[in-house]
């Protein structure tokens, strides 16, 4: 009956200690939600971006026109190459890109908002059952007096009936409540 003295709430988390409530698998289900929101927010940003891109390439002719202009016989080999650097920026696509960006920033604010609410329901959750229990555990403190009463009236309303100074009612009402007790 130790177990049953002590009630559990009393002294909160202590400051600096992890909650309780934030390791919960509703709170980390929804915190990983937060983390993917703000990713993909993140992402969305950076993609307005110029693409930069590097463009080569090389070939060789054969003709039978020399590099001088003179015209020959064997086929002379004339070597080309290129190369270049090309940058697009989509400059049209500004006002579709913001409003993608202002819209993944509102999801990853409704799931931090999601989180925050799963935190306050787990901890009025937490806060609730510690009452039922120190509730629990209060009864349970009070049945032992409660019952030896309802055994005390019990005796006194069969004495008094025994004596003839109390009715049938008495002793069954008293009967009554040290059953109840004995239940509790």
């Amino acid at each position: 009956s130790t177990a049953l003295a002590a009630p559990a709430s009393g002294a909160p988390t202590p400051p600096g200690a992890p909650d309780p409530v934030e390791s919960a698998p509703a709170a980390q289900f929804q915190a990983a939600r937060v983390a993917a929101a703000e990713a993909t927010a993140t992402a969305v940003a950076r993609a307005y971006a110029p693409t930069i891109r590097l463009e080569g390439t090389a070939f060789t002719r054969a003709t039978g026109v020399g590099p001088d202009g003179t015209a020959g016989t064997s086929l002379q080999h004339a070597y080309n190459w290129g190369a270049g650097v090309s940058v697009s920026f989509p400059l049209f696509d500004w006002p579709a890109q913001a409003a993608r960006r202002a819209a993944e920033r509102a999801r990853a604010r409704e799931q931090a908002a999601r989180y925050d609410q799963t935190l306050v329901e787990l901890r009025a959750a937490r806060t609730r059952a510690r009452a039922a229990l120190d509730a629990s555990v209060r009864i349970a403190q009070l049945a032992q007096p409660q019952l030896d009463a309802a055994r005390a009236a019990e005796e006194q309303a069969r004495a008094r009936y025994a004596g003839g100074l109390g009715t049938i009612a008495e002793v069954a009402d008293a009967g009554r409540l040290l059953t109840d007790a004995d239940v509790n």
